[in-house]
């Protein structure tokens, strides 16, 4: 056989005569290959588990037949010396494979860095997740004391909250003795220094994070209500509006409020569903237990009373054994477990990076969590009311407001309430009037100085006429 007709084997898979068909059997064969491996991911994630897994398995499963069938006719018609070309592609092509798995699996060896659940590489977790990795990391949390948690302490109750007379390390947060935002160390709240008073329950948000005292919502509202009106500021970072009611119950109850608010923003209706933040959301840095709410016989039930000090809960020798952790929407079984093929630290990650679907549990459905959030919304009410003081749910609106994000939770909840004919109200319309540009700290989720005055601005006279209708009126100026 004489080697120019090697140059006549794209006739056989009607690539037209004399054109050089090493090329097309290569790129066919790296076709292939990347087909097998997106068909090879959507398996492991999920084949059925919607339409966009079902486009990409479709695409794989073609990626992968029409090359071979057609590599396999130009293979059966070509003659010996022309399959011996081909074999010699077809092993090259394995060749560069495998070198390029042996330097991929270098590469991730040599980047995998510690983080709290475990390693990462490239900002990607690799599975099995580590309880061990979690417990250290956790336990440096609590031993370093962060600046962003030197103020708060663990509660059995309500997870974390402030703890009394404290100041953050920056200097920026201070605590009354009752543990609430103050203006200075060791103030007390205990007599009313005004003729109304005005608790405030909620996230950073209504804690103000970001700002100083003087520059806080609640703050600047006091001075827009004519100095009548006494604001105490109840919030704390990363709470869920299971925490924020909670924190009402216990701890602003007994202040005896004329008015009571509680703010929330989208996330904080999430938020709810969570027992272990160092699971669900470690970027909170929140090295504690959280309470959970859940539909028990049709009835709201608080679960996990009393809490897990960090201590005890740190002190669990895996992660299945901690108190409902089947409660917790950021726990999967499968990946605290070992699988064979984690012994190679390439494939590790591409399964880490695209992980599993997650299947569905009753227990922590976006269904279940509407129904656990409205009722929380309507015994806050109802126990407010049931203490003779005035009940206000405001939503605050956070940067993704702004910018278009999808926000179910919150459409969900505000037709909800409608149907209850429950009131709120919904600051985002307010907010949005003027620049927006600057309502949020720059690099940072929360308000800045004007976008705590613009919210204290919308909020004044909603807090006004609510006094109004209970005749407490506090005779405020016009314009402001």
């Amino acid at each position: 056989m004489k080697i120019w007709k090697l140059a006549h084997l794209g006739r056989y898979g009607g690539l037209g005569s004399g054109r050089p068909p090493e090329w097309i059997v290569a790129s066919l064969l790296i076709l292939l290959e990347i087909s097998l491996l997106v068909f090879s991911l959507v398996l492991y994630k999920g084949l059925a588990k919607n339409s966009r897994a079902m486009v990409a398995g479709l695409a794989g499963v073609l990626g992968v037949v029409l090359p071979f069938l057609y590599l396999a006719r130009l293979y059966f018609k070509s003659v010996a010396a022309e399959r011996r070309l081909f074999a010699m592609i077809v092993g090259m092509n394995l060749v560069t494979v495998c070198m390029v798995s042996l330097v991929g699996e270098v590469a991730v060896r040599v980047s995998a860095v510690p983080n709290d659940q475990g390693v990462e590489v490239l900002g990607t977790t690799l599975l099995p997740k580590d309880w061990q990795a979690v417990t250290a990391w956790n336990r440096r949390l609590l031993k370093e004391v962060p600046q962003s948690i030197s103020y708060l302490t663990a509660d059995n109750l309500l997870g974390w909250t402030i703890a009394p007379n404290r100041v953050s390390k920056n200097g920026l947060y201070m605590s009354s003795q009752e543990g609430i935002r103050s203006p200075a160390v060791g103030v007390s709240y205990q007599e009313r220094a005004r003729p109304y008073r005005m608790a405030i329950v909620g996230d950073s948000f209504t804690f103000a994070l970001g700002v100083p005292f003087q520059f806080s919502w609640g703050a600047q509202l006091e001075g827009r209500l004519a100095d009548k009106v006494e604001v105490l500021n109840f919030g704390v970072d990363a709470y869920g509006i299971d925490q924020a009611y909670l924190r009402y119950h216990r701890d602003a109850k007994p202040l005896h409020a004329t008015i009571v608010m509680l703010g929330f923003i989208e996330a904080d209706l999430f938020r709810t569903m969570h027992v272990y933040p160092p699971i669900g959301q470690p970027s909170w840095e929140r090295p504690f237990a959280k309470p959970r709410f859940a539909i028990v016989n049709e009835k709201l039930e608080l679960l996990n009373y009393p809490l897990s000090a960090p201590s005890d809960l740190f002190a669990f020798s895996s992660v299945k054994s901690l108190p409902f952790i089947e409660y917790e929407p950021g726990y999967a079984a499968e990946e605290w477990e070992w699988q064979w093929y984690y012994h190679s630290a390439l494939v590790r990650y591409v399964v880490s990076r695209f992980p599993r679907w997650p299947e569905p549990s009753p227990l922590v459905s976006e269904a279940v969590t509407a129904v656990i959030d409205m009722e929380i919304l309507l015994r806050f009410v109802q126990e407010v009311e049931a203490e003779g003081a005035i009940p206000l749910l405001v939503y605050l609106p956070s940067r993704g407001d702004f910018i278009g994000w999808e926000r179910r939770g919150r459409d969900f909840v505000f037709e909800s309430l409608q149907k209850k004919h429950v009131p709120y109200v919904d600051l985002g319309p307010c907010m949005k009037q003027g620049e927006t540009s600057r309502l949020f700290i720059e690099g940072d989720p929360h308000y800045s100085p004007e976008g705590n005055a613009r919210l204290a601005d919308c909020l004044t006279p909603i807090v006004q006429e609510r006094l109004d209708s209970r005749g407490g009126g506090v005779g405020l100026e016009r314009g402001l």
